[in-house]
């Protein structure tokens, strides 16, 4: 605590944690327990991470698996009319020259 208290830190420690698990592949236990702390509001996440040799170069696959990004992210607010664009129908040269 007096470590703490010399850097000014005892009301911010600990506030911001972040755990993130790597690995090649996740058991189904791991990944409900994630989610049901991600829930919980405790910042996890996992990375599946699959390593590719090619003649001599070495590529890594890297895959988010949680947290799933939230549908909300992609609605639009339809009464919001910035939100989103209006086509308008016009016609092409090619429909004209059949016209």
């Amino acid at each position: 605590m007096s470590f703490l208290s010399v850097n000014d830190v005892v009301k911010n420690f600990n506030q911001k944690q972040r755990i993130i698990l790597v690995a090649s592949d996740f058991d189904s236990q791991t990944l409900s327990a994630v989610a049901w702390l991600n829930s919980n509001h405790v910042d996890m996440s996992c990375y599946r991470l699959i390593p590719y040799k090619i003649n001599d170069d070495v590529y890594l696959n890297i895959k988010r698996l949680l947290p799933i990004t939230p549908y909300d992210d992609y609605y639009v607010n339809l009464l919001d009319k910035s939100d989103h664009t209006t086509l308008k129908s016009k016609k092409t040269d090619y429909q004209a020259f059949l016209a």
